[in-house]
């Protein structure tokens, strides 16, 4: 696969990724700050006690997204053909460029980074 296509590929799973990831989170932070509230204006906590005692409810999206973000990239995501290592979520993403191309896992070549020169083009203009 060239740089090219890999950029594509990324760009178009991003993009669902996104949706995925504020879809859950965004609903369900809301939805818990509404209930946080609705419980502190009917109980004798204190707003601040009752807003830390409704921590574990807010971060339960935030956690679910990552469960949904990690489950939908072993089925959307882009992977190394030798080991099966994702190629489209996480560090792997940054190591992946920074090492040329290769899979940060086993070390196989599977994004031709094409820094080879363009025949006929000026020394300068490297090929994308």
């Amino acid at each position: 696969m060239t740089i090219r296509e890999y950029s594509a590929a990324m760009k178009r799973l991003s993009w669902r990724y996104g949706v995925l990831l504020f879809s859950v989170v965004i609903p369900g932070v809301l939805g818990g700050l509404y209930l946080a509230d609705r419980i502190a204006n009917s109980s004798s906590w204190h707003r601040e006690n009752v807003f830390f005692a409704m921590l574990p409810l807010f971060l339960a999206p935030i956690i679910m997204a990552g469960v949904l973000l990690d489950f939908a990239d072993r089925k959307l995501g882009l992977k190394c053909p030798s080991c099966g290592q994702s190629l489209s979520i996480g560090r792997h993403v940054r190591r992946l460029m920074k090492d040329g191309g290769a899979c940060p896992k086993c070390g196989t070549l599977v994004v031709d980074p094409g820094t080879n020169a363009k025949q006929g083009a000026p020394k300068g203009i490297q090929q994308l």
